[in-house]
């Protein structure tokens, strides 16, 4: 992908953003939409005794009807549909599909998923508790390191799969070959991102960065010789693993 086939993606995706900071303000809404939102919460239940608010759940259920018609009237004049649409236009068009795969998968995720991720952490923002400490002011990102086979990509060209995966997950108690192919991939998988986590702890930039590689072929060479007098079951899958790792 060319910087600038990339600067005209962001361009556009900007466009979409200023356009959306209109709806931060309520400039947009048609005079009658605002007057009639407004006639809802200036009804006699908000002019009782100072601090004496209504509660909620019952303010809503007597004025759903007229809370859910201003709510469809604001959507109307918001024309989020729209937005989407074109939005997802965007990230559908021929500039989009030129970054590279990992990253392209992470910007879909990122805009496919904030509609769960709102609805999750939206109610925890604004959750309040009589005591102080456990109020939840703000969130933080928690990040997850996954060792899982699908993230060890080090031996990825060769064969070797897991085989206790089906059945539920059940299959390898079927075959003591299967068991000990998935534990020996089990080992190789927690190097390959075990030394990845590693490397990308690293609090300061390192020109060119870190090869692991070869911290990975010398873990990897020590692991298939030790398993290799153990594993009796699967030695066509240890050689076949022993060639791919002098490869790297």
């Amino acid at each position: 992908m060319t910087s600038s086939t990339l600067d005209a993606l962001k361009r556009r995706l900007y466009q979409q953003l200023n356009s959306l900071r209109t709806y931060q303000g309520t400039g947009f809404l048609r005079t009658q939409t605002a007057s009639h939102a407004c006639a809802i919460f200036s009804r006699t239940e908000f002019k009782s005794q100072a601090g004496a608010l209504p509660e909620p759940d019952e303010f809503v259920t007597l004025h759903n009807n007229e809370i859910s018609a201003v709510i469809e009237q604001i959507g109307m004049e918001c024309d989020f549909a729209r937005f989407t649409n074109e939005t997802d236009k965007i990230l559908g068009s021929a500039e989009a599909q030129a970054i590279d795969s990992p990253f392209r998968r992470d910007l879909l995720i990122s805009y496919l998923g904030f509609a769960v991720w709102d609805a999750v952490t939206f109610p925890m923002i604004n959750m309040q508790d009589p005591h102080e400490a456990l109020q939840l002011t703000e969130l933080h990102e928690i990040i997850v390191d996954r060792i899982s086979p699908d993230d060890a990509m080090t031996l990825k060209p060769c064969s070797a799969v897991v085989k206790g995966s089906g059945f539920g997950g059940f299959a390898g108690f079927f075959s003591h070959a299967a068991r000990e192919n998935d534990y020996l991939l089990g080992r190789l998988h927690a190097i390959d991102r075990l030394l990845n986590i590693l490397a990308s702890s690293v609090e300061r930039d390192i020109p060119g960065g870190i090869d692991m590689r070869p911290f990975k072929k010398r873990a990897f060479e020590i692991v298939l010789r030790e398993e290799a007098k153990r594993l009796p079951n699967v030695a066509g899958l240890i050689a076949e693993l022993q060639s791919a790792v002098m490869s790297l």
